[in-house]
């Protein structure tokens, strides 16, 4: 009796901060498990625990003592099968975890470039025609030189948090680095849908870093790869991407340029 009410105290402890926890069975059946001892501790007490049961072959004692170990053994079970379950839900859970930080980039919450590499293969699988576009922020050299690198990195979640709030739901965007970022468009009809969905001018007002606050305009160059008239692989579009990138902050910033156009 005395080491189960130690066991009864401690799982109530335990669940009762972990509200809801899957010991709270086991808590309930220890309990019960205390009250069959009490009750055999009582008949022992008065003489009675080896009466014969009515209409069973078998005394209270033996009763109370199969009751008990029906609980005992029921007890091993549930804590076996739900000390398994809970630790295969936290692993998968962990894992899935360790799955979005491996493809989540750290400072803007956006996909990745594990994630874009992903996402442009599958598309390259089915076959389907897609614009890749690399763009960078005109001016940020400036930001991170002038205000510090603390403003610059807020500047980039900023423009990251407003450009996946208002993207159309089939565009692709991942921050490839730095100040740059990728968007890929699936599907689309012509040059000049691209353009639209392209081109960005991002306004951060009252932008707190460090107790003080900034404002900042924010236009976007772009360099656009079309799939496959440009390339059939991953880096061939990326790299003709970025050159039509470098070609169009050199003549016309703020500004979208096709590498089919300017190679």
């Amino acid at each position: 009796i005395y080491v189960s009410l130690r066991q009864v105290f401690l799982l109530y402890r335990y669940v009762k901060i972990h509200i809801g926890s899957y010991l709270s069975t086991y808590l309930i059946l220890s309990c019960v498990t205390i009250l069959l001892q009490t009750v055999r501790l009582f008949f022992i007490g008065f003489g009675i625990n080896n009466t014969l049961v009515p209409n069973l072959a078998i005394t209270y004692n033996i009763l109370i003592l199969i009751a008990n170990a029906v609980i005992f053994d029921g007890l091993a079970l549930f804590l076996v099968v739900s000390s398994s379950l809970k630790m295969r839900n936290q692993l998968l859970e962990e894992r899935q975890l360790l799955e979005e930080w491996s493809t989540t980039d750290y400072l803007t919450r956006m996909p990745n470039r594990r994630k874009l590499y992903d996402f442009i293969n599958a598309l390259i699988l089915k076959n389907t025609p897609f614009a890749v576009v690399i763009t960078d922020l005109d001016g940020f050299k400036y930001i991170n030189d002038q205000y510090g690198h603390p403003v610059g990195d807020a500047v980039l979640k900023g423009y990251a948090d407003e450009v996946s709030s208002h993207k159309p739901s089939d565009l692709f965007v991942a921050r490839f680095g730095g100040d740059e970022f990728v968007y890929v468009i699936p599907n689309y009809q012509d040059e000049h849908s691209l353009v639209e969905k392209i081109i960005i001018s991002v306004h951060l007002h009252n932008l707190v870093v460090d107790n003080k606050k900034f404002n900042f305009e924010l236009r976007s160059s772009a360099g656009v790869a079309l799939y496959p008239m440009d390339g059939t692989t991953i880096s061939e579009l990326l790299k003709k991407a970025d050159h039509a990138l470098y070609m169009v902050k050199t003549t016309n910033r703020n500004s979208v340029g096709f590498y089919k156009n300017l190679k």
